[in-house]
């Protein structure tokens, strides 16, 4: 596996293409997933193929997850295959993807519920985040710390353990991937969703690889399953707001200044 190789989406996809377009119509199954897809395994943890990557180059704001879990996984196949089946162009079909699947069930609902309480729908003068993922997409760009999907154990992975900066693979990711990935965005608002994720871009700023002024962080994971969600979105508002509120007055200086 050479993680250069990732920052070309649409190669990556090119060379899975006629095993995605042979997928069963319904869903991938796990086992099908890394039988078919695997693209590094050591012991316990295996990192496996999936159809994203497509990035909206107009974006203002990027939302970082950990990485896709096997839902997000089975969605972004779905809709790749149906996207190369009506010979739609691959990087249509990787931003059809990145659309449907990028924090796809409750953890969108938490996230835009999160980020309006912050006033970023305002920003923009829009009724809620959520158009962020349709009527408004030119506006947000979806990605996660480690692009394509991590199991431990078959289990999605969940950031923590093993830690991303002291895993080799994972690290390396992070820095040859997700450092090229995000630094078109230099003046966007970052959104990194969980302590990880915050971690992961602390570890690319420290390492010269990331010169982004506005990380929102401390802010928290939006899956469900976090149910310390509303103790630190509360105990960490105001930092958070006052990171929106420099964004913003940046946004409106550059404006002023063309």
């Amino acid at each position: 596996m050479r993680l250069h190789d990732w920052n070309d989406p649409v190669a990556m996809l090119g060379r899975y293409s006629d095993a995605i377009r042979a997928l069963p119509p319904d869903h991938i199954s796990a086992d099908h997933l890394s039988r078919e897809f695997t693209l590094f395994e050591d012991g316990d943890l295996r990192i496996c193929f999936a159809p994203l990557g497509g990035m909206v180059a107009t974006a203002k704001v990027v939302v970082v997850g950990i990485t896709p879990g096997l839902s997000q996984a089975q969605i972004a196949f779905a809709s790749a295959r149906r996207s190369l089946l009506a010979g739609e162009a691959p990087i249509d079909a990787l931003a059809a993807a990145e659309r449907e699947c990028s924090f796809a069930g409750v953890m969108r609902t938490n996230l835009c519920r999160m980020l309006d309480d912050l006033g970023v729908a305002s920003c923009f003068a829009v009724a809620s985040t959520t158009s962020f993922f349709t009527s408004d997409a030119s506006i947000c760009n979806s990605t996660s710390a480690i692009r394509y999907p991590v199991f431990i154990r078959g289990k999605n992975f969940t950031g923590h353990s093993p830690d991303m900066l002291q895993t080799e693979v994972l690290r390396s990711a992070l820095e040859t991937v997700l450092s090229t990935e995000l630094a078109p965005f230099a003046n966007a608002l970052i959104v990194p969703c969980g302590d990880s994720v915050t971690r992961a871009i602390g570890h690319l700023k420290v390492k010269g690889l990331l010169r982004h002024q506005f990380v929102l962080e401390g802010f928290p994971h939006a899956s469900g399953a976090n149910g310390h969600r509303k103790r630190q979105f509360a105990e960490r508002l105001d930092s958070m707001k006052a990171t929106v509120k420099r964004w913003v007055e940046t946004q409106e200086a550059l404006t002023g200044s063309e």
